[in-house]
């Protein structure tokens, strides 16, 4: 069952498992701040996909926000007694140094 990002949620989905993304060395090296914003899907099994960059404040911190958030795990959302996929979480990852 797929349902788009609402209100009728029984219960939302909510992070159970999170990895802070690690900061490219380059980043690092240099002091360089950014951001990453991401949208993405999260399946019945509670696993993000279909991850998309939506706004990206400098090209070398996407790998690392696509890779953390490969790694986040959920408590999928429940519709009307069902597990249901939720689309459309947007989140932002910020780099500060």
């Amino acid at each position: 069952m797929q349902r788009p990002w609402s209100d009728d949620f029984d219960r939302e989905p909510y992070v159970i498992e999170e990895l802070m993304p690690i900061v490219p060395g380059k980043a690092e090296r240099q002091k360089i701040s950014g951001s990453v914003t991401v949208v993405y899907d999260i399946g019945t099994d509670g696993k993000p996909a279909n991850i998309r960059i939506v706004k990206s404040s400098n090209e070398m911190f996407n790998k690392a926000t696509v890779k953390a958030i490969k790694n986040m795990r959920y408590l999928p959302a429940i519709v009307d007694g069902e597990i249901v996929e939720t689309r459309g979480v947007k989140r932002k990852v910020n780099y500060k140094l």
